[in-house]
């Protein structure tokens, strides 16, 4: 496969593992209604950074990321679960309407760019969808050594996710 047919079907996994809503979409799409499209891809990009992290993950190396899932499944649920119930009460603390409110500026941005971050980057479910995904590829997946098909693949989970 050429290096656009890598990148066209990473694209097509990065919609794919992006496309459900769940609270870091809610994130983002209450800061995109609230105060902007840019405020919204901002935050949005730490959801992004993390979906790269694991698609580079499990196309560079699927039984390493398997042995660490099993090693640390305990911290991953705990942290992945105070981070949503954290979430949870910011929400719940917050007015159910769409009006816009004031921003808390560049470092509000980043810490939510950062929370969508970590809450992605701490869902189970986001780690074995990739590596399900992508292990699943069969003779679709960049050939051992191909470092440039799998730099394309990548790139395209991060685009598709984007």
């Amino acid at each position: 496969m050429s290096v656009f047919g890598f990148i066209a079907l990473g694209v097509a996994i990065g919609l794919i593992t992006s496309a459900p809503v769940g609270p870091v979409n809610i994130m983002t799409i209450r800061h995109a209604v609230q105060r902007g499209a840019r405020e919204g891809v901002f935050v949005g990009l730490g959801a992004v950074l993390a979906d790269t992290i694991y698609a580079a993950v499990a196309v560079f190396g699927v039984s390493a990321v398997t042995q660490f899932i099993e090693g640390q499944v305990d911290l991953i649920k705990l942290v992945g679960g105070t981070l949503l119930i954290a979430f949870g009460l910011k929400i719940l603390h917050t007015h159910p309407h769409l009006e816009t409110e004031p921003g808390n500026g560049a470092a509000g941005l980043w810490a939510d760019a950062t929370a969508a971050f970590f809450m992605t980057l701490t869902n189970p479910g986001a780690v074995l969808g990739f590596i399900a995904i992508i292990g699943g590829l069969g003779s679709w997946r960049p050939e051992h050594g191909n470092h440039i098909g799998a730099l394309a693949l990548v790139a395209g989970v991060a685009m598709g996710a984007l």
